[in-house]
């Protein structure tokens, strides 16, 4: 309401917040290392991290089976990383191309890639939370609903043959 009332174009204020999400995203998953939370499944790869009995979850929780030297994936390093590259991408790519891009092209490839890498961090995420007779879980599936809407309409309001308005220029 507040945008309709002020006469605010929302799109160009939902681009700015796609550049900015990521990076929020990128810092705000360190605490997820410090609370020792978003872990993944077991792994022997080098950059591992060990997570105390206590922070595990089921059914990793016995120190017999899995020792307080098994290793795990350490997913929220994984997303921050991902989100700083997105931040410094999608920066650029508003920063040289705005005038190219229609309002809300951004926020729709913010999306679109948090959904990308969401999806394919759930096939390593401890406690997935499966939907019965499939292979994915329900995460996955609002990650592919997501990533199809906002590619789809991406690709809809750059269809050849249709006049887009630049970002700058709309209202």
């Amino acid at each position: 309401l507040y945008f309709r009332r002020n006469k605010q174009p929302i799109w160009n204020w939902l681009d700015i917040a796609g550049v900015a999400l990521p990076l929020g995203q990128a810092i705000g998953r360190w605490a997820n290392f410090i609370n020792q939370e978003l872990d993944g499944i077991p792994t022997t790869l080098p950059w591992g991290i060990t997570i105390d009995s206590a922070h595990r979850v089921a059914p990793y929780k016995s120190t017999i089976d899995y020792p307080v030297t098994t290793m795990f994936h350490p997913l929220f390093l994984y997303e921050s990383l991902w989100n700083a590259i997105a931040f410094f991408v999608l920066l650029n790519l508003y920063q040289r191309f705005r005038n190219r891009l229609m309002a809300g092209d951004i926020a729709l490839l913010y999306v679109a890639q948090y959904s990308f890498i969401r999806f394919l961090l759930e096939f390593i995420k401890v406690e997935p939370a499966y939907i019965p007779g499939t292979l994915i879980n329900s995460s996955q599936t609002a990650c592919v609903i997501a990533f199809i809407i906002a590619v789809g309409l991406f690709v809809y309001r750059h269809r050849p043959g249709v006049a887009n308005a630049p970002a700058a220029q709309t209202n």
